[in-house]
């Protein structure tokens, strides 16, 4: 039904609630203390044109939506005491730890409840928070806040009644508010609804026991319509009448009773109140960004003039100044013509060096000697495979598998060889150890190899064999060649010996190898691995001689059988 519009300087407010398959549409106009009802409609849930024509008609500036009690959590607490902004900062804090964690600012309310009916204390607070989904749509064109059932029955109670209960059979919702003497209860229940005994029942026992609760004994009036209950006190029928005649049935009660208290909340609530109503179903971004700020000075009629002038100046210099400000941009990072002519020829010759190497063929005899200056004391090579392009093979035999890992290590650390990998390993044959095939890439053959073995500082005899082995670093001869050179006899016709400094530019001859004295096992057995290998070593050269008889060659093979046994057996012993 409607009433005639309200008068221009009248407030106005209007509330949407929804019962079952129905929205109840109630608006408001307050003129002072005195307040009238304006129009109220039922609608079908979803009709957001109907709604919208209502409140362009009535001229509403906001819409108050209710929140069934299955979609919000109420809970009342001790506000502290102070000035009012101190309490609402408080309050603020409060409901964000009071709230569960996930429920974000804008769907969260707290506001002290001094002075409901004359019956609560100064320390009461009301906190509000919207767990559950926006089912309905929104209105649109029009500012549009959301409120929980218990806080529009706040209003009731806070007006004229001291209890209040709305339950609506279609949704299981039921919402209770009872503010006694000494203490207040708010509940919001989801409840099943499978018979009308059993609803019935439970929406009796929430009442009766939050009234007990409070503390209250006042009769109760139930108005009933469609599934919906509301319970107020006896005297909210004059509340209700206070609006509108036809405001005192029961039917528009119980239909309209939970929206006309959340518009009244909006007419008359102090502003301590006002973030009851407050919760939104998105997060409202209050700050205006630097482009809207632009354009709402651009749009002001006194600076057309000049915004005119100023783009009238750009579109004839902007290409021009575009250009200068690109050319010398340009100069600056390329540093001039000549600067990058000159840069293009390096390049190129750069480039034609390249190309030059790469179309010659790799320095073989280099690459042989960085191999055999990588190979590791231990190790003979047997073949290697080399060809331009291609990976390089070698094949040898190393006395032990860390000699092999090393050369690997070796190459790979090179700068010049790379992806060297072992391809195979396998004991040898005769038992002197592992036989291995290996490969690797070349990746700079100009460069300097890197780890490639010294032997101009300790010769290979000297590493094998040890500093007595016959010649010396620097290719002096040794003590064992001094004394067995002697003087030229007075008159001799033989040739003068030749000095140290002729003997350091020629080879002198191979001497005979000593025949090494004979060795007992005891002796043999307190050997440790690298005396084995010089014993070993200098028994099978002595070996292989021409001129010694066969039972001292059978000796020399035998003793040189058991050192290279004693040699593994020691090294196995400080491997372990």
């Amino acid at each position: 039904m409607t009433q005639p519009s309200a008068r221009a300087s009248e407030s106005r407010a209007a509330a949407l609630h929804r019962q079952g398959g129905s929205w109840r549409l109630v608006v408001l106009g307050s003129a002072g203390s005195a307040v009238r009802l304006l129009e109220s409609r039922t609608l079908p849930a979803g009709d957001v044109a109907s709604v919208r024509s209502v409140l362009e008609h009535h001229d509403v500036p906001r819409l108050i939506r209710v929140l069934p009690a299955s979609s919000a959590v109420c809970r009342v607490v001790e506000a502290p005491e102070g000035d009012p902004g101190e309490v609402a900062s408080a309050l603020s804090l409060i409901g964000e730890a009071t709230l569960p964690a996930h429920l974000p600012a804008h769907r969260r309310a707290a506001a002290p409840l001094a002075g409901i009916n004359g019956t609560i204390g100064s320390r009461a607070a009301l906190v509000v928070g919207w767990s559950g989904p926006a089912d309905d749509p929104p209105i649109g064109g029009i500012e549009e806040s959301w409120t929980a059932e218990p806080a529009a029955l706040l209003w009731l109670i806070r007006l004229r009644c001291r209890a209040a209960l709305i339950a609506d059979r279609a949704t299981g919702s039921v919402s209770v508010f009872a503010a006694g003497a000494q203490r207040m209860i708010v509940r919001g229940f989801k409840e099943s609804n499978a018979s009308d005994a059993e609803w019935n029942r439970a929406v009796d026992g929430y009442f009766e026991q939050s009234a007990a609760g409070a503390g209250l004994s006042t009769a109760f009036r139930r108005l009933s319509v469609d599934g919906v209950d509301l319970r107020v006190d006896a005297s909210a029928t004059e509340l209700f009448a206070s609006l509108a005649p036809e405001c005192g049935s029961d039917r528009w009660a119980a239909e309209y009773g939970v929206a006309a208290g959340a518009a009244l909340g909006a007419l008359l609530g102090p502003i301590a109140m006002k973030p009851l109503h407050s919760l939104t179903a998105e997060a409202t971004r209050r700050d205006e960004s630097r482009a809207a700020r632009v354009l709402r000075a651009m749009a002001s009629a006194d600076r057309a003039p000049w915004i005119m002038a100023a783009a009238l100046i750009t579109a004839l210099l902007g290409p021009l100044l575009l250009q200068t400000a690109r050319h010398s941009i340009l100069n600056a990072k390329s540093g001039g013509l000549a600067a990058q002519q000159d840069s293009d020829r390096r390049e190129a010759l750069v480039g034609e060096f390249h190309s030059l190497l790469e179309s010659r063929r790799w320095p073989m005899i280099r690459l042989l000697a960085d191999l055999s200056g990588l190979l590791p004391v231990g190790i003979t090579s047997e073949s290697i495979r080399l060809e331009t392009g291609q990976r390089i093979s070698l094949r040898g035999r190393a006395e032990s598998l860390d000699h092999v890992n090393r050369f690997q290590s070796r190459l790979n650390a090179s700068g010049v060889f790379a992806e060297a990998s072992i391809d195979r390993t396998q004991a040898a044959k005769d038992g002197g150890g592992v036989e291995f095939d290996l490969s690797c890439r070349v990746v700079r053959p100009y460069s300097n190899a890197v780890g490639v073995e010294d032997f101009s500082k300790e010769t290979l005899a000297q590493r094998l064999y040890g500093a007595d082995s016959g010649e010396s670093a620097a290719g002096e001869p040794t003590a064992a060649d001094s004394r067995s050179g002697s003087a030229s006899p007075a008159g001799s016709t033989e040739a003068p010996r030749a000095t140290s400094r002729e003997r350091s530019t020629s080879r002198p001859a191979a001497k005979p190898a000593e025949i090494p004295e004979p060795l007992t096992d005891e002796a043999i057995a307190l050997l440790d691995a690298s005396a084995a290998m010089k014993q070993w070593t200098s028994r099978q050269k002595a070996s292989k001689q021409a001129g010694i008889d066969a039972a001292t060659r059978d000796r020399l093979k035998a003793e040189a059988e058991k050192c290279r046994a004693r040699m593994q057996a020691a090294r196995k012993e400080s491997s372990s």
